[in-house]
């Protein structure tokens, strides 16, 4: 052990030193990092001469040649600033670095220990595994999953394969950071959106500096009584209950029982991509009389801010005209009007494309996966249209 833990090959990697080398706990672990101005550099990798400890090895020199060239800190400086948990920016950078390494002839790399998941592994594991094992491994994602996953992983080898080719100075490497940055993104979006990953195919980049809208909200007249609603709503002569119907006596159905009706909150997104009606919304109450219905979308005139509308309760909506004339064509304020629909009473529905915006009405991958990840956190169950809602309700 003392012997191995004096060998200086690191240094020759990194291009510089020193390193603190040492064995790694796990025959199937292996890390490295950078030397910096107060302490050594570390590299801590399997002593086994077998396939699997001599492609840790590897993999981990090839880890030190790419930070050779992109800093490892200003990775994850920029990785926390776009929001990417520290697994995806982990098995990204793995992604890139067995791309780099097979560019530069280290054929050993194909050789990485790994675990194939099945069905029953869960999402995200599925996700990384797909992401840290491209150019290794067949494994693939069901649908259309794949294609974002492909997609992204091709990003991430292609610039790992550019600094391959570099030998010496990089010219291109802010946009190689750019690159690296997206395809982290797209899988970090990937994991959020279980099901819902079509949303995210044709992003060609992102902005993680856009934010939400700031939202107001509208209160208008519920001038529209819905009669199916209200009737539902009516208390029914019954035997047990306040005094309601005294003529009643002779039969004694006095008293008045409401009945148990659906009830719960719907956030309906307005934006022009949606096409919502008036007739939807009276279905919606037919449906659930005893829900909230509200809608949101940017303000008529501009897309900076925007409006969240009271469209009907208790069995009364607002006029169509005067609510349209209330919300303008963009989104907007997805997230502001999601942290509104997690504190109303449940069971909460979110109808929306999935398409949402910020100021300017500018799509962005972080604010996607916000909004998303507070639908999960405030049990909030999403359907891409009105009449989706409306035939799920029907069965």
């Amino acid at each position: 052990m003392t012997q191995f833990s004096s060998v200086s090959v690191p240094a020759i990697a990194a291009g510089k030193g020193p390193f603190d080398v040492s064995p790694s706990p796990s025959p199937d672990f292996g890390c490295c990092a950078m030397p910096r101005k107060n302490r050594a550099g570390i590299f801590s990798v399997p002593v086994d001469m077998n396939k699997a400890g001599i492609a840790i090895r590897a993999h981990e020199y090839a880890h030190l040649g790419v930070f050779r060239t992109l800093d490892d800190m200003a990775i994850h400086r920029a990785a926390e600033k776009h929001r990417i948990s520290e697994n995806v920016k982990q098995v990204c950078m793995d992604c890139l670095t067995n791309a780099f390494g097979l560019a530069r002839g280290l054929e050993e790399i194909r050789n990485l220990p790994r675990e194939t998941p099945n069905d029953s592994t869960p999402w995200p594991e599925r996700v990384l595994h797909r992401v840290q094992t491209h150019g290794i491994d067949g494994i693939t994602l069901p649908g259309h999953h794949e294609v974002v996953a492909e997609r992204a992983c091709n990003i991430l080898a292609n610039c790992g394969r550019q600094l391959a080719r570099a030998r010496r100075r990089v010219k291109n490497k802010r946009q190689i950071m750019k690159d690296i940055l997206f395809g982290m993104s797209l899988i970090e979006s990937l994991i959020a959106l279980e099901g819902d990953s079509d949303v995210i195919l044709t992003f060609e980049h992102d902005n993680p500096e856009l934010q939400w809208g700031a939202m107001r909200e509208v209160r208008l007249p519920f001038v529209r009584p819905i009669t199916a609603a209200i009737r539902a709503l009516t208390r029914r002569p019954m035997y047990v209950g306040p005094l309601m119907y005294p003529h009643r006596y002779l039969d004694g159905a006095m008293f008045g029982l409401r009945r148990q009706v659906a009830g719960g909150t719907l956030l309906i997104d307005m934006s022009a991509s949606m096409d919502v009606t008036s007739d939807q919304i009276d279905a919606i109450l037919t449906h659930w009389p005893a829900a909230t219905i509200a809608a949101y979308g940017s303000e008529k005139r501009h897309c900076r801010s925007g409006v969240l509308v009271i469209v009907a309760r208790h069995g009364r909506a607002v006029d169509p005209g005067v609510l349209r004339d209330a919300i303008g064509a963009g989104n907007v304020v997805d997230g502001p009007a999601l942290r509104w629909l997690c504190e109303q009473s449940e069971p909460r529905i979110w109808v929306c494309d999935g398409w949402v915006t910020g100021i300017g009405d500018y799509m962005s991958l972080t604010l996607v996966r916000e909004a998303m990840q507070l639908a999960r956190q405030g049990k909030v169950t999403r359907c891409s249209s009105v009449d989706e809602f409306l035939k799920k309700e029907s069965l």
